[in-house]
């Protein structure tokens, strides 16, 4: 470990290890997929571009089917009246 630190040490007195540059900061993270599903109506052509954009889970992706289902027998149910 000595000898590692008088290496650093002489590469350094001679030029040619310059001082690390701390890393830039990264934008903030992404927000997980299911908090970016809620953004989104179930059923809607926006979630529908958001499952074959982001893969989200099975979830999530019942839950749009599941609605898309609801406004099915909704809009039949009212043409039988």
């Amino acid at each position: 470990m000595d000898l590692l630190r008088l290496m650093l040490a002489n590469r350094q007195a001679q030029g040619m290890v310059h001082d690390p540059k701390p890393a830039p900061e990264r934008g903030h993270r992404k927000a997980p997929k299911s908090e970016r599903a809620k953004k989104h109506e179930g059923g809607t052509k926006s979630m529908r571009h958001f499952i074959i954009e982001e893969k989200p889970s099975k979830k999530i992706v019942r839950e749009h089917f599941e609605s898309l289902v609801e406004k099915e027998c909704a809009s039949s149910s009212d043409e039988e009246e």
